[in-house]
C-alpha cells in the first residue's frame, strides 16, 4: 500500500510540474515543444492566458511541496527553476535568484552537472 501511495504522489508531482511548465510557456509566450498542441487548443488557451502566470506558479509550488515531501530532489529542482524563470519574466529578480539558486542546490545534490550548468546560465541571465 505504501508503494502505491508513493507512486501516486510521484505521478501527481510530475503532473504538477508539467502543468507548471505548460502555463509558463503560455505566460512567457514561448514556443516550446508543445506548440502544435497549443495551436489546437487556442480557444482554451486564450481563456486561460491572463491567469497563466498564476497557474504556473501554483502548479510549480504544488510540485515542489509534493516532491520535497517524497525526497524527489530532481523533480523539485525542475519546478524551482521554472518558478525562477517565471519570476524573471515578471521582473522579480530577487525572487528569481532565490528560486534558481535553490534549483542549483538540488541539482548539485543529485550530481546532475548538465542541469546545474543550465540553471547557472539562467541565473547569470538575471544580470
Amino acid at each position: 500500500k505504501k508503494f502505491l501511495e508513493k507512486e501516486r504522489m510521484w505521478s501527481v508531482a510530475f503532473a504538477e510540474g508539467m502543468l507548471g511548465q505548460f502555463y509558463l510557456q503560455i505566460a512567457t509566450r514561448s514556443s516550446g515543444p508543445n506548440l502544435p498542441l497549443k495551436l489546437k487548443n487556442i480557444p482554451l488557451l486564450m481563456a486561460k492566458f491572463p491567469l497563466a502566470a498564476n497557474k504556473s506558479k501554483q502548479h510549480f509550488l504544488e510540485c515542489i511541496r509534493i516532491s520535497e515531501e517524497m525526497g524527489a530532489m530532481a523533480i523539485a529542482a525542475e519546478s524551482y527553476l521554472g518558478l525562477g524563470i517565471l519570476h524573471k519574466f515578471k521582473g522579480r529578480k530577487d525572487q528569481a535568484r532565490k528560486a534558481i539558486s535553490k534549483a542549483i542546490q538540488l541539482y548539485e545534490k543529485c550530481e546532475t552537472k548538465v542541469y546545474v550548468e543550465r540553471a547557472e546560465e539562467t541565473l547569470k541571465s538575471l544580470g
